[in-house]
């Protein structure tokens, strides 16, 4: 009767062990890009630890870097990234962490053109894969510009278009290494399509008219507002996580709650495509 009750206190000990370590997850990120990744981070980690999971962000930005340029400073070892107060070389920064995943992403501009994507890409790729052989690669998918931001005026084409031109070309990319999406720019998209967040009119600066409706972008038009930082923040977690981002409690002071939990939905449905 002994052997029995210790063996059934043993299988319990176990299960409660295994399922802590399914229900609490600690990632180590890294994430070598630009703006857009900063963005993607700013609300990563509180959501991370509403969500009851821990992360450890790393993030080797250079403002407006592309592939080719990223791909040009791990070949010399000429340019410094910045973590935990240190100058490190892109080598360096691989290595600083045994980091579980490492995204890339091309910089919004070009994000558009296929051929902006290659050779660096592979190169970048090959790059990782050698001094971070433990992580995954992702590919941060960005988003497409709010109808007024003045290169997609310049350009003359729609926000629509952008987002169906960068979509493709990221998909491609992926799909020729092997690599998973992180589907921001397709959560984006679907708030603006499916949740009426493409209704916005920027402030009149000869009439003093203010600007009005929702937006994801700031005022610039490109970089994420409060409302896209949160609902990046969601994407990546529920990406990285593979976990249910609605769970997540966390609500910026920005943001009311009704909308949080709106862009946890919109976050869920790009992710898991339910």
């Amino acid at each position: 009767m002994k052997r029995i009750l210790t063996s059934t206190i043993l299988v319990l000990f176990t299960f409660t062990c295994i399922a802590d370590t399914v229900e609490s997850k600690t990632l180590k990120v890294l994430s070598i890009g630009n703006s857009f990744s900063v963005n993607a981070h700013s609300y990563l980690s509180r959501i991370t630890t509403s969500a009851e999971d821990k992360i450890i962000l790393g993030n080797a930005a250079i403002g407006g870097c592309t592939i080719e340029r990223h791909w040009k400073n791990a070949s010399t070892n000429g340019v410094s990234y910045k973590y935990k107060d240190k100058s490190l070389t892109l080598e360096e920064y691989l290595k600083a962490e045994k980091w579980d995943i490492v995204t890339i992403q091309q910089a919004s501009g070009l994000s558009r053109f296929p051929e902006s994507y290659e050779p660096h890409g592979q190169k970048l790729i090959a790059f990782i894969k050698e001094h971070a052989p433990q992580a995954e690669i992702l590919v941060h998918e960005t988003w497409a510009y709010r109808w007024d931001e003045k290169r997609l005026v310049g350009w003359q084409i729609t926000t629509d278009e952008m987002y169906e031109q960068v979509a493709k070309t990221y998909k491609e990319f992926a799909e020729r290494h092997g690599l998973r999406i992180i589907p921001a720019g397709d959560a984006f998209q679907l708030a603006r399509k499916e949740y009426g967040w493409d209704d916005y009119t920027p402030a009149d600066k000869k009439t003093g008219e203010p600007a009005k409706g929702k937006t994801l972008p700031s005022a610039d038009g490109y970089l994420a507002g409060n409302f896209g930082l949160f609902l990046l923040g969601c994407v990546w977690y529920e990406t990285l996580f593979g976990k249910d981002v609605r769970k997540a409690e966390f609500c910026p002071s920005a943001i009311t709650a009704e909308e949080a939990e709106l862009f946890r939905e919109i976050a869920h449905k790009a992710v898991s495509g339910e």
